[in-house]
């Protein structure tokens, strides 16, 4: 069955934004060797679907989100990845229209 132009364009609006969206992720990615920042790929996958990943290639990706608990002081990265999603779906709500819904 073919796509309907909408899909289609909806389609290449998140190709255009594959790498401005690249580029948010990994300016708020947490830096200490630059491995986990080198480690951002966004592409598009299957039917008009975006994926981006992070730290695909690296176990530590989960663990620079965490409390500190064997560490004195607060982790500043904490909640750092869920701040990036923020950011990027404002961001398509912007570039692409509509409104932006979050659960309650």
């Amino acid at each position: 069955m073919a796509k309907s132009r909408d899909v289609r364009r909806i389609e290449q609006l998140l190709q255009a934004q594959t790498h401005k969206i690249k580029w948010i992720i990994q300016a708020k990615t947490p830096v200490d060797s630059g491995m986990l920042q080198r480690d951002v790929v966004c592409a598009m996958v299957g039917d008009g679907h975006l994926q981006c990943t992070v730290g695909g290639s690296t176990y530590y990706m989960p663990y620079t989100e965490e409390k500190w608990i064997n560490r004195p002081g607060t982790n500043p990265n904490e909640g750092w990845f869920a701040s990036v999603v923020d950011e990027v779906a404002t961001h398509l709500t912007n570039e692409l229209g509509g409104d932006l819904t979050r659960p309650e």
